[in-house]
């Protein structure tokens, strides 16, 4: 079984390599771009593959739009990615470069 710090490490390395290999350049070109880049952690139509990526696919629209307005507002507080009790880095960066059209 892994333990919590090699877990972390693995989850960091696989970070790395998918934001090397697909680095977010500036604004999403259009809803299909938005919806791969999305796609790259969470998986295609929003189905994950990895427990550490949440599945996308059956969040209702007003919970969707809930949890990124707390992204945004830089008030999500991490489960597993950092340390315990402290903010949700990776998404809150992602969420706060989109519109409110691109998370509607």
């Amino acid at each position: 079984m892994i333990g919590a710090r090699s877990r972390q490490l693995v989850l960091t390395f696989l970070l790395s390599v998918v934001f090397a290999l697909f680095p977010a350049r500036g604004p999403a070109e259009d809803f299909d771009d938005l919806v791969k880049r999305c796609g790259i952690c969470h998986g295609q139509d929003g189905n994950s593959m990895l427990p550490m990526f949440p599945s996308l696919a059956g969040f209702s629209y007003q919970g969707f739009l809930s949890t990124m307005n707390v992204y945004r507002e830089n008030r999500r507080i991490a489960v597993e990615f950092q340390k315990a009790d402290e903010l949700e880095t990776i998404m809150i960066n992602l969420a706060q470069q989109l519109s409110d059209v691109q998370i509607e």
